[in-house]
């Protein structure tokens, strides 16, 4: 195929650009593009397949060894004195919703919260379930929190300060303003870290839901709460290139 790109290529050149068609201006392309293969180090075995005495061959790059790895994952409480905020979002037949936790110093839930936002993508209905987190939390004039998400894109928007589509962008200018005014910050964590956000905005519990006890979330939840307010680990598995 190079061979035969390098003959359109000349030939080409020879009609419109004038010039001589020859055996060795042909190699010489073929050679050229050949190497430029090589600095990018795309050749791999299976290109010479039935084919190894190929002078090219020698440049093969073997493929990166890949191997898994497993890490404990915990929720961490926030220091004494202090409030979290964990936020997350799903899809659920075709509708995004999204929710939170805000939890004390001791694990001990202080309020979560429920929102449907109708037809949205996953990274704005994260943004928005993060926005509505933190209106509430400014309306019930809670000071000194920390705020995590499991959404490693949503987590980067915030603190780079990317401009994106228009309907997500003022939601991130909502989000930093927030947290600029009552002097907060943004972490990613992993998921097996936000379990109980996770499980709590699948639940469908209506459009607009606000529980500030345990008593009226379903069992398993207060179950993934109870761990979580003793740094229960959860196990994660990493992809590590060797």
């Amino acid at each position: 195929m190079v061979i035969c790109w390098s003959l359109w290529k000349i030939r080409n050149q020879v009609l419109f650009q004038e010039g001589l068609l020859s055996v060795q201006r042909v190699i010489g392309l073929v050679d050229s593009f050949l190497m430029q293969l090589v600095r990018a180090k795309v050749f791999r075995e299976l290109h010479f397949r039935g084919n190894t005495d190929c002078k090219w061959f020698r440049y093969v790059v073997a493929p990166l060894k890949v191997s898994k790895r497993s890490i404990s994952v915990s929720w961490l409480k926030p220091p004494l004195g202090t409030l979290k905020l964990n936020s997350d979002a799903s899809m659920v037949e075709g509708v995004a919703s999204g929710g939170g936790l805000i939890r004390n110093h001791e694990g001990n839930l202080i309020f979560t919260f429920y929102k449907e936002f109708g037809v949205a993508d996953v990274l704005l209905a994260e943004g928005l379930a993060l926005l509505h987190g933190l209106q509430l939390y400014k309306e019930k004039g809670y000071s000194s929190f920390h705020t995590e998400v499991d959404s490693e894109s949503l987590a980067s928007l915030v603190k780079e300060g990317t401009l994106t589509k228009w309907l997500f962008c003022n939601v991130l200018l909502e989000i930093r303003s927030l947290l600029v005014l009552m002097n907060s910050g943004i972490r990613h964590i992993f998921r097996e870290a936000n379990l109980a956000t996770d499980r709590m905005t699948a639940l469908r519990v209506g459009q607009v839901s606000f529980i500030s006890s345990t008593s009226h979330l379903p069992v398993f939840l207060r179950s993934v709460l109870a761990l979580d307010s003793r740094s229960f680990p959860y196990v994660r598995s990493q992809r590590v290139r060797e």
